[in-house]
C-alpha cells in the first residue's frame, strides 16, 4: 500500500473522533454561557452585629443566602432581638421583577437550622418573610423582611411560603448566629440559626444592579445602630452548573477517544501489506 493510501486510512480512523470533539466544543460554546452561575458576596465587618449575603444568579433563578455571622458576648442569655437579622435591603433596577420561587412543598426559603418550633399551621421559615419595595428614604429600594413589610404602604409582592403568617412579627422567624446556642431566650418561639437561603424568580435583573452595598437590619428598633452596611467581598467560586459539567465530560470523552484511536492507528499495518511481506519472504527462502 502506498504512503498516500495509508494516510487516507488513518484519516478515516481519526475522523469520527475529530467530529465528536468539534461538536463538543460547539455545544460548550453555545450552552455554557447560559448555564453559568454568577455571584457576589456582601459582608459587614465582624463584631456583635455582623452578617453576610451571597447573591447567586443562574438564568432567571436568584438565590440569596443571608447569614448571621455575629459573635455576641455572653451567649444566648444576653442575646436579645437586637442581635437577630430581620431584614436585608438591596437595590434593583426599576424595570426588574423579583418574586418568590415557591417549590412543591410550598416554600421559597430554607433555613440551615431551626431553633424552637413552628406555630400552629406554619411549616416553613418563609411564612414570616416577604419581599417588596421599601419606603421613601430607605437605604435601598428593595427589602426582604420578617418585620414591618406590611406597614410601609407598599403593595405586597410576595411571601416566601404559600401559607403566610400575618402580620410579620419581628425577630421571631429572624436569623440568629451560631453562637446564640440551642436555647431560646427573650420570649422567642422560633428562630432560624446561622442562615436562610431565599429563592426568587428574577426578570430583567442583573447582579450589577446591586451596586456597592446592601443593608442588614438587626432587631426591630430601626435606629442607626440596627442598620449595618455590607460591602462586596471576595467569595468562593460557584459550583459549575449541570450543563457545564455534562459538556466538559463530553469534551473529555472525545479527547480520550481521539487519543486511543491515534495510538491504534500508529501501530496499524493493513493485512494486505503483511500478506505481501510474508509472500516475498517465503520466496527468498
Amino acid at each position: 500500500m502506498s504512503s498516500i493510501a495509508l494516510r487516507r486510512q488513518f484519516q478515516k480512523i481519526h475522523a469520527p473522533a475529530a467530529i465528536v470533539a468539534t461538536v463538543a466544543v460547539a455545544l460548550f460554546a453555545v450552552f455554557c454561557p447560559a448555564a453559568r452561575a454568577d455571584f457576589v458576596t456582601f459582608a459587614t465587618p465582624s463584631g456583635d452585629k455582623s452578617a453576610s449575603a451571597v447573591f447567586t444568579l443562574a438564568g432567571d433563578l436568584l438565590t440569596i443566602k443571608v447569614t448571621n455571622t455575629s459573635t455576641p458576648t455572653g451567649g444566648a442569655s444576653t442575646t436579645g432581638g437586637g442581635q437577630i437579622v430581620t431584614e436585608l435591603m438591596f437595590d434593583t433596577n426599576l424595570g426588574s421583577s423579583l418574586t418568590p420561587d415557591i417549590d412543591a412543598s410550598g416554600s421559597a426559603a430554607t433555613a440551615s437550622a431551626i431553633l424552637g418550633s413552628y406555630p400552629s399551621g406554619i411549616t416553613s421559615i418563609g411564612a414570616n418573610w416577604a419581599i417588596e419595595g421599601t419606603s421613601s428614604g430607605a437605604p435601598q429600594n428593595t427589602v426582604i423582611s420578617s418585620t414591618g413589610v406590611d406597614d410601609d404602604g407598599n403593595p405586597r409582592s410576595g411571601y416566601f411560603a404559600t401559607v403566610p403568617k400575618t402580620p410579620l412579627d419581628g425577630p421571631n422567624f429572624g436569623i440568629a448566629a451560631d453562637s446564640y446556642g440551642s436555647d431560646l431566650a427573650n420570649g422567642f418561639t422560633i428562630l432560624a440559626q446561622n442562615s436562610i437561603t431565599f429563592s426568587l424568580i428574577a426578570k430583567s435583573f442583573s447582579l450589577s444592579d446591586l451596586g456597592n452595598k446592601v443593608t442588614f437590619v438587626f432587631g426591630t428598633g430601626g435606629s442607626d445602630t440596627s442598620l449595618i452596611t455590607g460591602t462586596p467581598m471576595p467569595g468562593p467560586s460557584p459550583v459549575p452548573e449541570p450543563t457545564s459539567l455534562t459538556l466538559w465530560s463530553l469534551m473529555g470523552l472525545a479527547g480520550v477517544t481521539y487519543a486511543r484511536r491515534k495510538k491504534r492507528a500508529a501501530s496499524y499495518v493493513e493485512p494486505a501489506v503483511v500478506e505481501r511481506f510474508v509472500t516475498v519472504s517465503d520466496s527468498l527462502i
